[in-house]
């Protein structure tokens, strides 16, 4: 009885928190359009203070979710100096992923969805921040710019969330490729959840039956240098940063999941 009132509550729960983010990311628009679009300074200012709206806004999403005991969060660094001028790089295994490095990293540059700058409610947030829409064609162009201005710039290599029951991993090469040509220096970052939750395919409202854990594994800075051949060819570099990537989190996803599985008595 308990176990089937706490998943009735979490169901209602999560109704709430989403409706809340989408009032709140409303909310950042209105602001945005009415009050900083505006204002008689740089661009560079501006985004700035929308980006400062928005990992506020996720960092109190997860305020929220934490309060209402909808999820867990532990965040564990290798090292404790700032990220400036890093693409972080991350799986994507939950809807939530975006929502908590945008408000765990300071400075993030995102690259959505061409969609965003298509949506009136969200053409405005998106060009105020200075993000980059994914199908441009002077994408590297433009992370490259931002990077050297000390931005970090946020990119999932799988392009899209991870199916239910999907261990291997599909990865693009944009990451590989923006590291390459700019020679930035890649932050991993693990994301895990237990039980899984928000996959590809699921409904908000198919909660899983105890709260998921979720913990962000920061690791090391990586240098292209330290784990390619940065004399063969770029498009030969492309191709080995991008299995590098893939095998460096498919072994830890591997080893991490025996690691759940042992200390939940799987």
């Amino acid at each position: 009885m308990i176990k089937r009132l706490s998943y009735i509550w979490r169901t209602l729960a999560t109704g709430i928190s989403f409706f809340l983010f989408g009032l709140g990311s409303l909310a950042i628009g209105v602001l945005s359009a009415i009050f900083i679009a505006p204002l008689p300074i740089t661009n560079a200012r501006k985004q700035i203070w929308v980006r400062a709206f928005i990992r506020s806004g996720c960092a109190f999403f997860v305020v929220v979710m934490r309060t209402m005991g909808l999820l867990s969060l532990s965040v564990r660094r290798s090292s404790t100096g700032q990220v400036v001028g890093h693409i972080i790089v991350a799986n994507h295994p939950t809807l939530l992923d975006a929502v908590f490095l945008i408000a765990e990293f300071n400075n993030v540059c995102c690259i959505v969805k061409q969609g965003l700058w298509r949506n009136p409610l969200t053409v405005i947030v998106v060009s105020l921040a200075g993000y980059i829409p994914n199908s441009s064609e002077q994408l590297v162009e433009l992370a490259e710019k931002k990077l050297k201005a000390g931005e970090n710039i946020l990119i999932f290599p799988e392009g899209t969330r991870s199916k239910s029951g999907d261990e291997q991993l599909q990865f693009k090469r944009g990451a590989a490729n923006i590291a390459i040509v700019t020679s930035s220096p890649i932050l991993p970052v693990l994301i895990q959840c237990s039980p899984p939750t928000l996959q590809k395919g699921e409904k908000w409202y198919q909660v899983p039956g105890s709260p998921p854990r979720f913990t962000l594994m920061i690791g090391s800075a990586i240098n292209i240098s330290d784990c390619i051949d940065i004399s063969r060819p770029r498009t030969v570099q492309y191709r080995h940063l991008t299995r590098y990537l893939k095998a460096y989190y498919q072994e830890k996803i591997c080893r991490d999941k025996d690691v759940y599985a042992e200390k939940a008595g799987y």
